[in-house]
């Protein structure tokens, strides 16, 4: 009588156990992983845009800066330079009529030449080129006379022709005084006359006279 009970008792706590541990089974297979799920992993380093990269260097402008024209100006021509002779063994005559420290003069003929001016005598050591009549045939003579109480020495610097006007350009030199003389120095050059009005003296760098050649 005793143990039926007790057998029946102990079926069913076995039963029950066995329920229990069925339901825990599955309980425990409901439990979501215990793992913390992970993020699909991203690549960490940043996102570098496709672009090209740009040269950081600052650009330069290839074109050379643009130099402002200066103003043209018209290349003048150097004036072409004159043919000329010098001429030496002439003297002022006394009767020439002129005065004062300087004369600037031109002639066109053998007479008017020879009324203000002598010949010095030829000498067998001493070689002079002298103004004759033919010297006219198709030249003139420009003359420069200094007077006073020292001789003068002439260099001729420049003879040139600019249209009608002759420019004759010169360095004049006085030598030492020689007492109380009085000395007439002259500077005699023939130039080819064709087309001239006017003869231009140039001095030291000075005008110091202009004469019509008539």
């Amino acid at each position: 009588m005793f143990r039926r009970p007790a057998f029946a008792v102990a079926v069913l706590f076995l039963a029950a156990v066995v329920a229990r541990s069925d339901d825990d089974k599955k309980k425990d297979d409901k439990k979501p992983d215990d793992k913390p799920k992970t993020e699909k992993k991203t690549d960490d380093k940043p996102k570098t845009e496709d672009k090209k990269k740009t040269d950081d260097t600052p650009k330069v402008d290839d074109k050379k800066p643009k130099v402002e024209d200066k103003p043209k100006t018209e290349d003048k021509k150097p004036t072409p330079t004159t043919a000329f002779t010098t001429h030496d063994g002439h003297y002022e005559k006394n009767t020439s009529g002129l005065t004062g420290p300087a004369s600037y003069l031109v002639f066109t003929s053998a007479d008017n030449f020879d009324k203000v001016f002598g010949s010095v005598p030829p000498t067998a050591t001493v070689k002079r080129n002298l103004v004759t009549k033919e010297t006219f045939a198709n030249k003139i003579v420009v003359t420069t006379i200094k007077r006073g109480p020292n001789l003068w020495n002439y260099e001729v610097e420049k003879v040139a022709a600019d249209g009608d006007t002759l420019t004759v350009r010169y360095k004049a030199t006085a030598a030492p005084g020689m007492g109380g003389a009085t000395f007439a120095s002259p500077m005699l050059l023939s130039v080819d006359k064709a087309g001239l009005k006017k003869v231009v003296f140039v001095e030291n760098g000075a005008t110091v006279g202009t004469v019509d050649v008539k």
